[in-house]
């Protein structure tokens, strides 16, 4: 089961990421839908666990619109009026390094009513790019036997306390 956060991605590619006021010619762009929570649920697909299930949120936007006809019905993605769909917004560099910024949208500000899941759950992937009481809701709700907490990076953020009872491992 992945609760989280759904993107619209855009993705420069550059020689070296540029020093800080400084400007740099991108070799390519390129657009999909992407997200912690929606790249999560897609390889948990590929990789051929069954019965993957996966919750989030897309704005009422052409980005939305783009996402769910990429993506279909497997997953539950509701659209969220009058809140634009998060986007992602990347730099890649030849050697590996990047730059990424999140314009949240639906993934902060889609979740005022939460899904009823009664469903049993052997495993939960939750992540920072939705609200830590969605998180908290989630976890608590579906009780897994084992819960990641990917905290993209956020090494120096303070763990809520409802970590401490639910989250079983948690992914830098």
């Amino acid at each position: 089961f992945v609760v989280g956060s759904v993107n619209w991605d855009e993705t420069t590619r550059v020689e070296r990421l540029p020093k800080i006021g400084e400007t740099v010619r991108a070799r390519s762009r390129s657009c999909c839908a992407g997200g912690k929570g929606l790249n999560q649920g897609i390889a948990a697909v590929r990789l051929g666990v069954n019965g993957v299930k996966f919750i989030g949120r897309v704005g009422n936007d052409e980005a939305g619109v783009q996402i769910l006809n990429e993506i279909g019905d497997e997953f539950d993605i509701k659209v969220i009026d009058k809140v634009c769909t998060g986007r992602g917004l990347v730099t890649l560099a030849d050697d590996g390094q990047v730059y990424s910024v999140v314009l949240p949208g639906a993934n902060f500000d889609g979740w005022q009513s939460r899904d009823a899941c009664t469903e049993e759950c052997s495993v939960l992937l939750l992540q920072r790019e939705i609200p830590d009481e969605v998180n908290a809701h989630y976890a608590k709700l579906l009780n897994p036997t084992f819960c990641i907490l990917d905290i993209g990076g956020s090494l120096d953020a303070e763990l809520a306390a409802w970590c401490k009872e639910y989250v079983h491992c948690i992914a830098p």
